[in-house]
Formats: C-alpha cells, structure tokens, sequence
C-alpha cells in the first residue's frame, strides 16, 4: 500500500527529475521504490529515477479533442476522463463515438455529477435511448454485427482500465460476469455512422467524467472523443409551434444552442438530420417538441421539427405575405363630453400604399397588412354641445403599450392628429382611443 511523504526532487516536476531526497538540501537520497504526484508514476532504482514514466491508472486522463482508439476484444472497460476544474471549464462536454470497422454492439454509459447519461444520436437513425435507471449500459452499434449478445446471457468479461499515458486499455486481472438484457439493446438496422451524446458541465466541479463499456463480441475497433466543455454554438429561432405553417409568420427572436451531429453549426454552417437542440448552452434542456423555423435551417427548407431534442426532419415556409394585426378604436371620454367627439378614426397605411385600414370609432376587427415600417394615425373631430371639458388626450397602444399620446385642450370645429411610424409586428395589437386628461 502507498504511504504519503514530503521529498524534494532535483527538478521543477515528478516527470523531468533525476533523483528524490529526503531533505530540502538534497544530500540524503530517498529510498528506492515507486513515486507518485498523483499524476505521473516513476521508479526509483539505486538513488536515480529511471526513464520509465507511467501513469497512475486509472487516474483521469485530459479532455481532448484526441479520439481514443478502443481496440479490444471482449472485455469490461472503466475510464475516467478529466474535464477541468477552473470556472472557465464549462460548457457542454460533446462525447462522439465513431466505428473504425464493423460496427460490433458496444455496451455504454457516462456518468457526470452522480447522473448516468446513456441517450446517444446517430448520424444515420437519430436518438437512441437507454433504459433508466442506475448502470444501465446501452447498446450501440448495427444489426448485422450482433453476434448474439442477448441468447448468450452472462459472460465472464476482462477488467480493463484506461492508461492516459499508453492512451490504451490495460488488463487489471480481474473478471466480471456481464448479460445484455432487451432493454438495453438498441441496435441499428444499417450502419449508424457517428453517435453523439451532449453532458452538460454548468459548474467547474466535479471535474472528471467517468466512462464503462461492455464489448461482447469479438473483435472490436472504434474511437471515443470526449470533447473538453464549451459552450454550444447559438442560433435564433421562432418559438415552437404545433404544425410547421405556423411558424412561417414568426418572428426568429428566441435564441437556442445546438450540438452537431451531422451539421455545421459549430463552425458557422447549417443544421443538419439528427443535430441536437437546446434552450441552454450547456446542452441541460432539450426543446420541447414541436416546429421551429430559422435561418439557420438549410435551404431551400426554412423549418425544422423537434422529437426528444433531436431535429427528426425540415419543412419550407411559401413567402409571408401579409401580418395579421389586430385593432380597437373607441371613444372613452366618460359622461356628457363624449357627445363632443361626433367622428373618430383610426388609419393604418404604408405611404404611399393607401390605408390599410381606416375605420370610424367604435370598431375592433383583424386586418392584413405588408411588413414593414407602417404609418398610424388617429384622427379626432371636436364639435363642442357639452362644456366645459377641459383637456383630452389621444393616445396609441401597441400590445398594450402606449407608443403615442398628446394632451390638448380641442378647439370646436377643428380636426386633431396623432400620428406614428414603427415597424409594425406579426400578431401585433392596434388601440387607438380618447379620453380626458
């Protein structure tokens, strides 16, 4: 068993000395034997260290954007892999699972803060699940290659732990008896091309990630790449609608984050099939489902549909026309000083477009109209048959919103404006009224 000590070396670092010492002057060498800094393992022989430098495995190895190379017959595999620990080391951790030959079912999970992660999707077939629960592996891989992992029940499987130095998987001697149960079988029928699985990192600790597979077949040969946490790339978006025309008249003005799968976002480019989607950049909260539409969508589609956070297919949006507006225009001075208003209208129009819309008081209704800047106007006729009155006010709401208003005190016989440009929006709510100030 290993014992804690405080020695002093001849160098700045385990890895680069020459000899240990058991005192600050270095003149009493240390005993022979094996010594760690809890990151690189080395022996020393007759007072000097040999060349020989290893790692203590299973410690974790970096986080890179290295792959892995698993090569492998049957066997239990364990990993820790370290992800960061400063507050800059967050983000999403992206992991990518990639076949170098025959895709062999591969047995999985990743575990991050105490949570087991086993949802994967395929460039090929979109998301596959596993089971809940705790240790639930999934199985990965295509059809053709099952070489029977569900009739041969418990197999007695090799112990192996991942050397970050060797960057290779070593035999720790010890065997464990592993079944592949239904549940846990999602295999593919066809070639599933690359699985990528999204852990979210939204805090600088815990800093290692832990990894275990399960090959029960023979023989095995594919890549891991456990990507160091960032944030993921963002895009804007309509909200999520029931059917994809709905959002063809939609403002883009939400903001949601995507991991590549067979897209180009994360450097600049387009969705593609089976890219995950999510409200966060830490890759937490998948999008509801649903339809969306964005620039980011290839063309000619401008659509794209939501199934368990993965993008399951695209659709096109015709040329919006027209925006639904919706407008009020009323009379509300209280009491007898109403009478004094005999005409009140609300214009909407689009100089030199003729108006859109140009209604007496008291009417609501939903006109059609462009996009773009659009021109309001409300319009008051004073004819005084009740006094005194004292000031008015004319005011313009949009959404709820007063965006217009002047205070007068109106002069009998005379015509009062109230005018505005903004740029109207789809859906957007026009109220136009009077009322004494």
């Amino acid at each position: 068993m290993s014992t804690l000590g405080t020695y002093y070396l001849n160098a700045p670092s385990l890895s680069s000395a020459t000899a240990a010492y058991d005192d600050a002057a270095l003149t009493i060498p240390a005993a022979d034997g094996f010594y760690s800094d809890g990151v690189t393992v080395r022996e020393l022989v007759s007072g000097l260290f040999t060349n020989v430098i290893s790692s203590c495995a299973p410690c974790a190895a970096p986080c890179s954007i290295t792959p892995i190379n698993v090569l492998e017959g049957k066997s239990f595999l364990e990993m820790t892999q370290n992800v960061g620990e400063t507050v800059l080391d967050v983000g999403a951790i992206v992991i990518e699972i990639e076949y170098l030959t025959v895709e062999r079912p591969i047995g999985l999970y990743f575990e991050y803060d105490g949570i087991q992660y086993n949802a994967l999707s395929s460039q090929n077939f979109g998301l596959v699940q596993g089971p809940a629960g705790p240790n639930q592996v999934i199985y990965i891989g295509d059809t053709t290659y099952d070489c029977g992992i569900l009739a041969a029940g418990y197999q007695s499987l090799p112990v192996q732990q991942f050397n970050p130095v060797t960057n290779t998987f070593d035999n720790t001697g010890q065997f464990l008896s592993v079944a592949a149960l239904a549940p846990q079988i999602q295999l593919s029928p066809g070639t599933p091309g690359k699985y990528v699985m999204v852990i979210p990192k939204n805090t600088a600790t815990p800093t290692t990630l832990y990894f275990q597979g399960r090959l029960l077949c023979n023989p095995n040969d594919f890549n891991i790449t456990i990507n160091c946490p960032a944030n993921l790339p963002s895009f804007t978006s309509t909200e999520d609608c029931l059917v994809q025309i709905d959002t063809c008249a939609l403002g883009t003005n939400q903001t949601y984050y995507s991991a590549d799968v067979n897209g180009t976002t994360s450097s600049g480019g387009f969705f593609g099939l089976y890219d995950w989607v999510f409200s966060d950049s830490f890759g937490q909260t998948v999008l509801p489902d649903g339809w969306y539409r964005s620039p980011s969508v290839p063309s000619p589609d401008t659509s794209f549909e939501v199934q368990d956070g993965v993008i399951i297919g695209f659709g096109a949006c015709a040329s919006v026309t027209g925006w639904n507006i919706d407008y009020e225009v009323e009379n509300a001075i209280a009491g007898a000083c109403s009478t004094n208003v005999p005409n009140l209208r609300l214009t909407i129009s689009q100089p030199p477009t003729p108006a859109y819309l140009d209604i007496n008081a008291p009417a609501t209704g939903t006109i059609t109209i462009a996009a773009g800047l659009t021109h309001v106007q409300l319009r008051m006729y004073w004819f005084e048959i009740y006094t005194p009155c004292g000031q008015v006010k004319m005011v313009i709401e949009k959404d709820g919103v007063i965006i217009a208003s002047k205070t007068l005190t109106p002069t009998s016989g005379v015509y009062e404006y109230l005018d505005v440009d903004f740029e109207l929006t789809i859906d957007a709510v026009i109220y136009g009224y009077i009322t004494l100030a």
